[in-house]
């Protein structure tokens, strides 16, 4: 990953291990999803997701109503920023420990593309023309805890 050109700033440092711009592996952080629309609500759910620095990826999916989700770190309730904007596509994840899943999707729709991976596993995200977003996560049901290699991804300033 060449970070060389890229701005590092966070509002907060994130843990040893799971800032993308500077680890590799990089750890994923456990999370929290908050429905964030006023009068909605809908039950949070816990994760895990790689979080990106604030000026790179966004909070929030988009969605509406009872659907729309901030993330949150688990630790310490901190806003983290998983959702990566266009620049994602092309970045390549190889799972190095624990099950991960790639999202590639049009942020704010209610469709996405799913793919599900294991530790030695390589993925490529190619978003399609519709697509603009993508994210690094624990699917459900797992232990949440995972770490990736990445290659590929530049991020860029998307605020």
């Amino acid at each position: 990953m060449s970070t060389s050109s890229i701005p590092h700033s966070y509002e907060a440092p994130l843990p040893p291990g799971t800032d993308p711009m500077i680890c590799n592996p990089v750890s994923s952080i456990e999370t929290r999803w908050i429905c964030n629309q006023p009068g909605f609500y809908r039950a949070p759910w816990t994760g895990a997701v790689i979080a990106w620095p604030r000026w790179a990826a966004y909070e929030c999916n988009a969605r509406s109503k009872d659907q729309s989700r901030t993330v949150h770190a688990l630790a310490d309730g901190r806003m983290l920023y998983p959702y990566m904007g266009p620049w994602a596509n092309g970045g390549q994840i190889t799972v190095v420990s624990g099950d991960v899943l790639i999202i590639e999707w049009n942020r704010g729709s209610e469709t996405w593309r799913e793919k599900r991976l294991k530790p030695g596993d390589t993925y490529t995200i190619a978003l399609q023309s519709h697509e603009d977003n993508a994210m690094i996560e624990s699917p459900d049901g797992v232990e949440p805890k995972f770490t990736v290699s990445l290659a590929n991804f530049k991020p860029q300033c998307i605020r």
